[in-house]
């Protein structure tokens, strides 16, 4: 069982029970990115670079991204990977390290951008199909599957911030980290 942090659970109620998967994951699919990050750190009087991976999804056609807080907020610079493999460089706009969750914004954002459109997890039953997209250790765009395991409302605080969680029996792994729960 992995538990979800609250990015996560992005809602796009029905889509899952309304059609089969693989035709939700071509629907879907362009509306996730990977997020490359680089932090810079001087150790001992010299500059190092360390490189961090995760996932996220688009939420609006001028290029507003859903990720996770801990995926982009020690980063220098953001960068994001469309589905055409195309990439654009981002700036965080705003995050909550306690809810684990951060918007970013795309500089320049292509026209047309596909996105997909936040739910209300609060809707969201134990034993409802779930699919997660995102870039598991590294590989992009990858589909898992499983269901709603158990949910949490907003009544855990943590740093004076509530926060509410999803747990699922997906398989989830290093680089999944922001990416989008669709029901």
């Amino acid at each position: 069982m992995k538990t979800l942090s609250l990015v996560l659970t992005l809602i796009l109620c029905s889509y899952v029970n309304a059609q089969d998967v693989s035709t939700l994951f071509e629907q879907l699919d362009p509306t996730v990115v990977t997020i490359e990050v680089t932090e810079y750190k001087i150790k001992n009087q010299k500059l190092s670079a360390s490189e961090g991976l995760g996932s996220g999804v688009i939420i609006s056609s001028d290029g507003l991204i859903l990720t996770a807080a801990h995926v982009v907020e020690s980063a220098n610079e953001v960068l994001v990977k469309l589905q055409n493999e195309t990439s654009f460089g981002a700036d965080v706009l705003s995050s909550s390290s306690a809810a684990d969750v951060a918007l970013i914004k795309l500089r320049n954002p292509p026209k047309n951008l596909m996105f997909a459109k936040p739910g209300n997890s609060d809707t969201a039953k134990i034993g409802e199909q779930i699919l997660i997209i995102g870039a598991p250790l590294g590989l992009e765009h990858s589909l898992s599957v499983g269901y709603i395991s158990r949910k949490m409302k907003k009544n855990m605080i943590t740093n004076g911030e509530m926060a509410g969680f999803i747990q699922t029996d997906a398989s989830i792994n290093h680089g999944n980290s922001g990416g989008p729960m669709f029901i």
